[in-house]
């Protein structure tokens, strides 16, 4: 077995349709330039009977021959020698068969409740997910964190991604291989547009609507209104021609208001089946295929309607109890074509939840691909404001990225954390993977578990600064978890005991405190390390002040010992926040922080 160190010379012939400065970005370390054929350790051979994004990897005396189907293999396989670089140092191999199990898989960032991110952290977002062959980017809009120019006077390029940086972001994307989709939600979540004085009218309840005492403002157009369309048609010329994509991912999740207003006494299956019909139209005569969420076709019974064929169903799901078999079984038997759709877990949780991230990843990818899905999209949200860190979630993407790719691989958490230390963060010491690992448990320390989010979030989120209102907080909370959740995933979070347990607290900042004692030893060397340790640090913190917070509550004990920290969090907190992202939402989220200083 010949035995390559790196960097290893190479060179790209232009058959490939490879773009040579993405890939010696990409696989930064790996190679360095060759002038000519001659003087490459690399040599590529086209082979029609590879599988698409596959490839093979020989190794002979003096070089390595990459044998591929598709410029996406021949792209793949350099990865695949940059992660050996990374993990092993040097290459021994004798051959390596690698394709993908999955062959769409992407991965999905709100940039709309709070966090927008500036056109460099998204490159370097899309630079870590071609690590672990990625190639679909979605970035979730709603309201207006993209600036139309159609509607310019709603929000700034301070607050917004622009046209153009949607435009420069998609040509980056492209040379790896990656597909940034456009994704507008077009039906429920248009709280902002249905805010403004001139599309009020659009609402399918224009007073606001009611869950148990607690009233909302109007998120759901009417799409019965002729108007609606013509608003999302606008807001789709604005947005459509940034992307390069064949895809549009329309949204349509969560009509919450849908048979309450305008549309109380009318045929709900029926109207919901033909504003998909109309908008798939729409979608098609602007170039792109369809996507949509896939609970509002479940919700309505449209599962058996005969939709256009060419609509792609996006089968969402985020608790480690949600039954993906079945509801991707009535895709399938229905004759739909659909994605699996798990979670990162981060959102309404600052540090994670780790053994819901996982098994959530795992059933999504097992019933994908028992019921013939075409792909998959990790998703990332930002309930909330967004609180959590981008490091955060890198866990998952790093998860999600290795089973669909290989999903028959059984990946341990150790085995995880390695990748994470070797691929991700760079840490000598090896201390961060586990690290972020252990770090979003923390809620099984906590007095009750919730699905999708943590006590210390709630806290947080709902300002929570007294008994009574932990108490009348949390029992909304178990209110809408029964009306909005899964029977499967209600039946598991029954919340008749959510009192808070001094002892449990207790244990909990013990738990964090060896979290933070344990970051201190961490020696990372990726470029943003410094960031990252502030993060997390920043993130062990909050979790730690909302725990103290709520323990001073149970005893009746005074809070204002915690001013200063609080202050202190909030001010790195913006700091962070504006070394990834644009100010957009920052306001907001430390207002909230701010509200607990007594």
């Amino acid at each position: 077995m010949k035995k390559f160190n790196f960097p290893l010379a190479l060179y790209i012939p232009a058959e490939l349709g490879l773009d040579g400065e993405a890939v010696f970005s990409v696989c930064a370390g790996a190679f360095e330039a060759a002038q000519t054929p001659a003087a490459s350790h690399v040599v590529f051979e086209k082979d029609i009977s590879i599988k698409p994004q596959g490839c093979k990897i020989k190794s002979a005396d003096s070089f390595v021959t990459v044998f591929y189907g598709d410029g996406a293999g021949a792209f793949y396989a350099l990865v695949t020698l940059w992660q050996i670089y990374k993990t092993e140092g040097s290459l021994k191999i004798d051959e390596i068969e690698d394709a993908p199990d999955i062959l769409n898989r992407g991965f999905m960032l709100d940039i709309s409740r709070g966090k927008v991110p500036t056109l460099s952290a998204l490159k370097n977002l899309a630079d870590l997910l071609a690590h672990f062959k990625y190639n679909q980017i979605q970035l979730y809009i709603e309201g207006f964190s993209f600036l139309y120019p159609s509607f310019a006077d709603y929000c700034d390029e301070s607050c917004a991604l622009t046209a153009e940086e949607l435009c420069e972001l998609d040509r980056y994307c492209r040379v790896r291989f990656i597909d940034l989709v456009p994704n507008q939600n077009s039906l429920g979540h248009m709280a902002p547009w249905l805010a403004k004085k001139e599309f009020a009218p659009l609402a399918e309840c224009e007073g606001g609507f009611t869950y148990g005492n607690f009233t909302v403002p109007p998120t759901t157009l009417d799409p019965d209104d002729r108007k609606s369309l013509r608003l999302v048609g606008a807001m789709m010329d604005d947005l459509l021609p940034c992307f390069s994509s064949k895809k549009f991912h329309a949204g349509l999740d969560e009509p919450f208001e849908l048979g309450c207003g305008k549309s109380k006494d009318k045929d709900l299956k029926q109207l919901v089946s033909k504003y998909i019909t109309e908008l798939n139209a729409m979608s098609n005569s602007r170039g792109k295929e369809m996507m949509i969420w896939a609970d509002t076709v479940h919700r309505f019974g449209c599962t058996d309607v005969k939709l256009p064929d060419n609509i792609v169903f996006m089968e969402w799901g985020y608790e480690k109890e949600y039954s993906f078999g079945s509801r991707c079984k009535a895709l399938a038997d229905a004759g739909k074509r659909f994605y699996v759709c798990p979670g990162t877990s981060s959102w309404l949780s600052f540090l994670g939840l780790t053994d819901c991230m996982l098994k959530n990843i795992d059933n999504a990818i097992c019933a994908g691909i028992e019921n013939g899905a075409e792909g998959i999209l990790l998703t990332d949200w930002g309930d909330g404001n967004h609180m959590q860190y981008m490091p955060v979630s890198y866990p998952a993407i790093v998860y999600c990225g290795m089973r669909a790719w290989n999903s028959q691989a059984f990946i341990s958490e150790r085995e995880l954390a390695n990748a994470l230390d070797a691929l991700v963060f760079e840490d000598e010491n090896r201390v961060m993977g586990a690290l972020a690992l252990d770090a979003g448990k923390y809620h099984l320390y906590e007095e009750f578990l919730l699905p999708c989010r943590t006590i210390a979030y709630t806290v947080y989120q709902n300002g929570i600064d007294s008994l009574e209102k932990f108490d009348s907080s949390l029992k909304f909370t178990a209110m809408l978890i029964k009306i909005m959740a899964a029977e499967e995933v209600s039946a598991a979070f029954p919340l008749v005991n959510m009192s808070i347990n001094t002892e449990k607290t207790q244990e909990l900042l013990k738990f964090l405190e060896g979290i933070k004692k344990r970051l201190a030893s961490a020696r990372m060397r990726c470029a943003d390390s410094v960031t990252v340790a502030g993060e997390f640090e920043n993130a062990v913190e909050t979790v730690m002040l909302f725990t103290e917070y709520r323990e001073c509550l149970a005893r009746g004990k005074s809070v204002s010992y915690l001013n200063e920290r609080i202050y202190a969090a909030a001010e790195r907190h913006k700091k962070l926040w504006l070394a990834r992202n644009k100010l957009s939402g920052l306001e907001a989220s430390v207002c909230q922080m701010i509200k607990f200083i007594k």
